[in-house]
């Protein structure tokens, strides 16, 4: 804070170049995404002040809330990136060595393919609004990126740390009033139980799995505080109960993955991933014996398969209903082959998917990327994804700590992404740890 005063306080030109640092240019970033990240907790605070409402325009109370958070966070987003090539430009790097690094090319082609598949497919309502429950638009989309590139010039250490912990420490927040209301003390000021300040299982779901992947990843790094182990119990805990199995199994390969990373980064600890996986499997079956409705998760995934597989009558069941979702889905662009180049726009089969399947989307990340602006944009994504990993590997003995807990984290919530949807208020939380796994040959070391 102490530079970015300064930096208000130059008096001429030459002060200000001195004083534009990457410290103050990630402080600005970090703002917005400090925000966002308090966002639930400012949710929290209108839910338990206010009675909860049904009415369709008050459908989904937390866009009410996030709306404003876009705002600062487009505002700041585009100031610190545009503050970040200047500096960039002010040490002699041009701005076609930034374009160099491939990720972050990829993903401004993602972004211009985005809003030109969107023009080809027309400037709809669902297009520049999104549906009233989803609130998804082009510019939802164009956010998401902004955000990943954002969080990319949140350059040190010590910012992407404390960003990290607020993330943490809103969760447990969080935790501890969806106890209270599991025992009545909260008179059901939530939408349903287990769901917290999220309208949607599912969506409280996809948060708790990145707070359990972050925490976790936090405690397996040497000489970490035991608070991480804690902070993951409590939210491991409600996610059994919110019985989002998807997100239960993303924080199973994030384990996965920490362990096999483990032989080649030395800073992961074996020996507590142990630890993690006894707490997984006890806790498993303890909220099982609690509430038995939560049981037979496995043993459905395993029958799902089975049918699938073997084409049985009842596949289309698979996965709650998404084996029939994603079907549809490929039906669909089979139908139209031109799709697989542009997709058919945002929400453009929602409606007609909704009265077929039951879903209005597929329920799958990547497909809904071919669905929205088709098979060009999924490349895009997974080969810009594929490639920071790449990097990191490359220099993986110059990772620092919130970068490889940002890569653990990330590939855990990708896993689960197979089985999930975007979302205005769930998307920015993972788009935010993914641009944290960018590693910067010199910057980073501070």
């Amino acid at each position: 804070m102490d530079e970015l005063i300064k930096l208000l306080r130059s008096k001429n030109l030459e002060e200000v170049k001195e004083n534009l640092t990457y410290d103050v240019i990630g402080l600005l970033a970090s703002i917005p995404i400090g925000i966002f990240f308090l966002s639930v907790i400012f949710q929290l605070i209108k839910d338990l002040a206010t009675r909860p409402s049904f009415d369709l325009e008050l459908y989904n109370p937390y866009a009410y809330t996030i709306k404003y958070v876009n705002i600062i966070a487009t505002v700041f987003g585009i100031l610190a990136i545009i503050l970040y090539l200047i500096r960039k430009h002010l040490d002699g790097i041009k701005f076609k060595q930034i374009l160099k690094h491939p990720a972050i090319l990829l993903f401004i082609l993602l972004a211009i393919w985005s809003f030109i598949t969107t023009c080809i497919n027309g400037f709809t309502d669902y297009a520049l609004n999104g549906t009233y429950y989803r609130n998804e638009s082009i510019f939802s989309f164009l956010r998401y990126y902004l955000i990943y590139f954002m969080c990319g010039v949140i350059t040190t250490k010590r910012q992407r740390n404390f960003l990290l912990h607020i993330l943490m420490y809103s969760s447990m927040i969080l935790v501890f009033f969806d106890l209270l209301n599991y025992i009545n003390i909260l008179d059901e000021k939530f939408n349903d139980q287990w769901t917290s300040v999220f309208f949607q299982i599912n969506h409280y779901g996809y948060y708790l799995a990145i707070v359990c992947l972050v925490s976790m990843s936090y405690y397996l790094l040497k000489d970490q505080n035991k608070k991480y182990l804690v902070i993951f119990c409590f939210n491991l805990m409600v996610l059994l109960f919110n019985n989002t199995f998807g997100s239960y199994l993303g924080v199973f390969a994030g384990l996965v993955f920490a362990f096999l990373i483990s032989f080649k980064i030395k800073l992961l600890n074996k020996s507590k991933m142990i630890v993690i996986l006894s707490i997984i499997i006890l806790s498993t079956i303890s909220v099982e014996l609690i509430d038995p409705a939560k049981a037979g998760n496995f043993s459905t995934l395993f029958t799902d398969i089975y049918n699938v597989t073997l084409e049985e009558e009842n596949a289309d069941l698979a996965g709650t209903g998404r084996w029939l979702v994603w079907t549809y889905t490929v039906d669909r662009l089979n139908e139209k082959p031109t799709a697989y180049l542009t997709g058919f726009g945002i929400e453009k089969i929602s409606d007609v998917m909704l009265k077929k399947t039951g879903s209005s989307r597929p329920h799958n990340e990547f497909l809904q990327q071919v669905e929205f602006f088709g098979l060009p944009a999924l490349i895009l994504y997974v080969s810009a994804i594929l490639l920071i990993y790449l990097r990191a590997n490359k220099y993986y003995k110059r990772l620092n700590l919130p970068t490889i807990v940002a890569l653990i984290a990330s590939f855990g919530y990708l896993f689960q992404s197979g089985l999930g949807n975007t979302m205005f208020y769930t998307s920015p939380f993972f788009f935010s740890i993914l641009g944290m796994c960018h590693y910067y040959n010199k910057i980073l070391s501070k």
